[in-house]
């Protein structure tokens, strides 16, 4: 008897933690546009990083690649 007892109890909580499952869920997808949102804003802002101070990454290039002959 106590066995079909821990059965009962254990269905009810797997149904209560579906339904949270559920719950939760719903959340992260209300959420996922905003996330979406903020990615390509970030996005963005390190594409306009790049070309901003691509000549300054282009020429710190150009000096370690000489400093590297120089020393070798």
């Amino acid at each position: 008897m106590q066995a079909i007892k821990n059965v009962i109890s254990d269905v009810k909580k797997l149904g209560q933690e579906g339904k949270q499952l559920q719950a939760n869920l719903a959340k992260l997808q209300k959420a996922l546009p905003a996330v979406t949102e903020y990615q390509q804003e970030v996005t963005t802002l390190i594409d306009k990083w790049k070309f901003k101070d691509q000549h300054r990454l282009d020429r710190i290039q150009e000096i370690v690649e000489k400093l590297n002959k120089r020393f070798k």
